[in-house]
């Protein structure tokens, strides 16, 4: 009734505001935004109060006799079955290509952990999110720089670096050597800071602005017009060079500083951009805990709840993003046969320590 009651209300402002003064000296935008909006917005104050409401009985409904609330929404989001289908063989093949990237980080001694997504599963699913597709860690900068030179004398695997001009981030990502295998692990560029004060976070955004304002520049033109450009790519040279410019913006300003300076770490100006402050102590991160995920043990930050609550708040509140996921890997692609008969290969072959060759 209420929703019902907004229409209507909607349908005779609207008719009121145009028979007035639609056409005359432009007033119609005007009363739009003085009087129409308010009210709007009045009205949707309530039906999220009203929202809000229907939740708290909802949860309510669903307790058990004498189960606390929290225990109630952590048993909620434990019983969504997982996903089915090509998004599932894709969840199989993400899970056992980043079982590989732990146990070649095991053996080079490389430190790295849960973050985003893959983090918010761990905890909350032991797994997967159900609608999730992809796997997100965090790395140091230098340790980042190591993988790269690991990887490249290990044939069995690649890390691709594309510059995106959507989010204008540097992606990087751990893959299969096999081309034909979507697959792939998300690596967040992460550096040592001396301050974990909020001030210091705003330092860091002014400068990522710059950085923004560089790489909007007519003469990415090319650029942008392709999105997606990888590092061996014409022009990705100088690409690269404004993002190694803001790099030293943040080192000579005494924002990133040595490890054995540091006091907290944050959020590289690299990546793309997210919502939250994801700058932390040091012991928020290090030395990393083990948490589970589809049945193995990843390195995850020492205070794990601290980085979630950080970027997501109340990580038990009732999801927006079913339907609204970004969908990294293309689901017709995931129809391929050759793409699931490489998927499937990789699911068949145990990670071989290197102390074990």
């Amino acid at each position: 009734m209420l929703r019902e009651h907004v229409d209507v209300l909607y349908g005779q402002l609207y008719a009121r505001i145009e028979q007035a003064d639609y056409g005359i000296n432009d007033n119609l935008n005007y009363k739009v935004d003085t009087i129409l909006t308010p009210h709007l917005n009045d009205l949707g104050t309530a039906l999220d109060a009203h929202d809000a409401h229907m939740k708290i009985f909802a949860w309510e409904n669903y307790r058990h006799k004498g189960e606390s609330l929290s225990a109630a929404k952590q048993r909620f989001f434990m019983s969504l079955p997982p996903a089915t289908g090509s998004t599932r063989l894709l969840q199989e093949g993400c899970a056992q290509l980043m079982t590989e990237f732990d146990q070649l980080c095991r053996d080079n001694n490389l430190p790295y952990w849960l973050d985003f997504g893959s983090l918010l599963g761990a905890v909350r699913h032991h797994g997967f999110i159900p609608w999730d597709d992809d796997t997100d860690l965090g790395m140091m900068r230098e340790d980042i720089d190591r993988l790269q030179g690991i990887v490249q004398h290990d044939s069995r695997y690649r890390l691709s670096l594309v510059y995106d001009a959507i989010a204008f981030c540097r992606q990087i990502r751990f893959m299969s050597s096999d081309t034909s295998n979507p697959c792939f692990v998300d690596i967040f560029i992460y550096d040592y800071t001396d301050s974990t004060a909020i001030e210091v976070y705003d330092r860091r955004q002014h400068i990522r602005t710059e950085l923004l304002d560089a790489l909007r520049q007519s003469q990415f033109r090319a650029w942008h017009d392709l999105v997606y450009l990888s590092e061996t790519s014409d022009g990705a040279a100088e690409i690269q060079q404004v993002f190694s410019r803001y790099q030293r913006e943040m080192e000579e300003s005494g924002i990133v500083v040595s490890k054995e300076n540091a006091s907290g770490i944050m959020y590289g100006i690299d990546n793309v951009d997210n919502s939250s402050v994801r700058l932390y102590k040091l012991d928020d991160m290090f030395p990393t805990t083990c948490l589970t995920f589809e049945d193995h043990e990843y390195q995850a930050p020492h205070t794990p709840m601290t980085v979630l609550t950080r970027n997501y708040g109340d990580i038990y509140s009732l999801p927006r993003d079913i339907n609204s996921h970004f969908i990294h890997v293309d689901p017709a692609l995931l129809q391929q046969d050759n793409v699931q008969e490489s998927i499937q290969d990789s699911l068949s072959e145990i990670p071989i320590s290197k102390n074990e060759e």
